[in-house]
Order: C-alpha cells, then sequence, then structure tokens
C-alpha cells in the first residue's frame, strides 16, 4: 500500500515495514521507496523517532523525546543508509533501513517511524516547519515473544431483539503480550436450521494491534442466504493471529423479527380487535 501527500506530491511505500530481528543475526534489513509525484524537485531530509500507541483506532503518537520506564529506545537500534536526498519530479528513492541487533534490544516488539521531511529549498529544511510524511516500522525480534490476544467486546446493538439484521459489527481486541498481531477470522450469522444467513471476513486489511494496546475493528457482513422474517439467530465469531496463531472467538444470540413482519401483525391484530369488539356489541345489543 502507498500513501501519497497532497501537499508535496510525496509518495510513500510501504505505510508500515515490518523487520524480524532473528535471535543470532546481527542485523535485520529492510527499504521504503519515497518518490516526488510533483513537477518540482524537492529537497528530503530522513530521520526515524520512537513511537507509541495513540488510540484505539490505531493512531501512533510520534516522541521526540523517548521517555525511558525500562524500555528500550528503538530509535538507538536503526541505522538509515541516507539523512537527505533530492528528488527531481517523478524520480524516487529506496531508503536502506537497517535494525541493529544489539544486546540492549529485547525481545519482543518494537515500533518507530521513519520522517521524511520535504522542502523545494534545501536552505530552509532545518529553521522551518515542513510538510512531512512517515513509514511505520514494526521490529519484533525473536527468542522471547509472549502471544495473547482477547476479542474483548462486540459492539452490534445493545438489545437482544432486532428489527434489522446488522451491516456492520464493531470488534474491540485486547493484546497482552509484548509483540504486536494481526487478527484474521470470520463471521458467520446462523440461523437454527443451521443456515449461513450472512458473513464477514475479519481485518481484511491486516490492521496491527500493537502490545499492551486495544484496536476497534469495523467490519463488514454480508448477505449470504435471504433470512426468515422471524428467527433466532448465533452470531459466530472465531479467527487466529499471525503470528503466533493464537485463537479467539465469541459467540452469542439474538431475536430477529422484521420490521415489515411486526407491521403486518400489528395490523392484523387492530382488525381482529375490531372485529372481536363489533361481535361483542352486536351479541350485547341482542
Amino acid at each position: 500500500m502507498a500513501n501519497k501527500n497532497e501537499g508535496t506530491g510525496i509518495q510513500i511505500e510501504p505505510l508500515s515495514l515490518e523487520l524480524v530481528v532473528g535471535e543470532n543475526a546481527p542485523v535485520s534489513n529492510g527499504t521504503i521507496r519515497f518518490k516526488n509525484l510533483s513537477t518540482i524537485p524537492q529537497f528530503v531530509t530522513f530521520s526515524a523517532v520512537d513511537v507509541r500507541s495513540g488510540d484505539s483506532e490505531g493512531n501512533v503518537d510520534f516522541l521526540s523525546n523517548p521517555v525511558g520506564g525500562g524500555q528500550a529506545v528503538l530509535s538507538n537500534f536503526v541505522q538509515l543508509a541516507t539523512s537527505s536526498a533530492k528528488l527531481d519530479p517523478q524520480q524516487e528513492v529506496m531508503l536502506g533501513v537497517h535494525v541493529q541487533n544489539l544486546q540492549s534490544l529485547p525481545p519482543g516488539g518494537h515500533y518507530a517511524a521513519v520522517v521524511a521531511r520535504f522542502s523545494n529549498s534545501s536552505s530552509v529544511l532545518d529553521t522551518q516547519v515542513l510538510p512531512a510524511v512517515s513509514g511505520l516500522l514494526l521490529i519484533r525480534k525473536t527468542g522471547g515473544e509472549r502471544y495473547h490476544i482477547s476479542l474483548i467486546d462486540v459492539e452490534y446493538s445493545p438489545q437482544h431483539l432486532l428489527l434489522s439484521l446488522p451491516s456492520t459489527l464493531r470488534l474491540t481486541f485486547r493484546n497482552e503480550g509484548n509483540v504486536h498481531l494481526v487478527p484474521h477470522g470470520t463471521i458467520e450469522f446462523i440461523d437454527l436450521r443451521g443456515r449461513v444467513i450472512k458473513k464477514g471476513i475479519i481485518n481484511d486489511s491486516s490492521k496491527v494491534v500493537l502490545p499492551q494496546n486495544r484496536r476497534q475493528l469495523s467490519q463488514s457482513v454480508y448477505e449470504v442466504e435471504p433470512s426468515f422474517p422471524i428467527m433466532v439467530y448465533k452470531v459466530k465469531i472465531q479467527g487466529s493471529t499471525n503470528p503466533g496463531d493464537v485463537p479467539f472467538g465469541r459467540e452469542f444470540s439474538f431475536l430477529y423479527i422484521s420490521l415489515p413482519t411486526i407491521i403486518i401483525f400489528s395490523v392484523i391484530a387492530l382488525i381482529s380487535f375490531a372485529i372481536i369488539g363489533r361481535i361483542f356489541l352486536w351479541r350485547k345489543r341482542r
């Protein structure tokens, strides 16, 4: 996936780069592509900064002054192949990213970003606040990973009676391990006859849940079979993570009565009451 900064016409790919640092490997290498899509030359400087998870939507905060707390400052382990470049129109640069496997880098997940600041003049790169694009670094050092994820909430309706079948479910995952995980799986709406009438794919865009954080994912479900107007449905959610193959799942049931069915029954009930009332009055007059 690529991203374009509309103000500068700069494209970056990929938006997130995952590197695995082997337990005994001295270094892990990767590349990020930056391309100038504008019609004027662009001067760029590259730097690596630490990040932390910002919210349950997956946004991250850049840390210009990383806090301590016993955690490794990942930007100290990241080396970039170059600190600056000039990109002519339609020119691109493949920026080499190298993660040093030092003893002070503990096993598990570590996170930083490569930030590229742009200007059409090299003289203002260090003197002004400039447009920037960034790529997220997802680093996993092997030899001590802890994989753990839970599906802690499914937001679909506060009631157990639904008048329409939902088209979207909002899932909340919590990662209690020490490395980032990508949950994948399926959502199925199953009726009492065992038919799957709705189905959805969990996280087909491979969004990441960072360690010790929550992540909300909105998942669409599509119709597989026509539904009955009145039915008890079971929602079955199941899947696993990559990496780690950690399973997760949840099941719940609800009663579905379609709104047209309620309207029809209401009309029939009103007509029935009216007829019964007339019969009662007729018999009373006799």
